[in-house]
This record gives structure tokens, sequence and C-alpha cells, in this order.
């Protein structure tokens, strides 16, 4: 972590196809709830 940062900011960001957002979330790789949440309601809605 640098200066400045704190725990609850993200070390990166990138845009993903929905496809790739799939298979992060079935192999475990998302952890972070409030992700997670957003992108079930995302899949969901669809």
């Amino acid at each position: 972590m640098q200066a400045g940062e704190t725990p609850e900011q993200a070390a990166r960001h990138e845009t993903i196809e929905e496809a790739e957002a799939k298979e992060l979330i079935r192999r475990g790789e998302i952890r972070d709830g409030f992700s997670l949440t957003a992108l079930l309601w995302t899949f969901a809605s669809l």
C-alpha cells in the first residue's frame, strides 16, 4: 500500500468481458462483497 491509500481502495481496476467476470466469480477470485454483489445483481437482471 502506498502513502495516501486505504485498504478499501482498489489496487487496480480494468474493464473485462462478461464471460471473464463470470469465470472469475466461478473460480472464487472475486472476494470483495460489494463487487460480487454488484456483479451478481447485474447478471441476474440481464
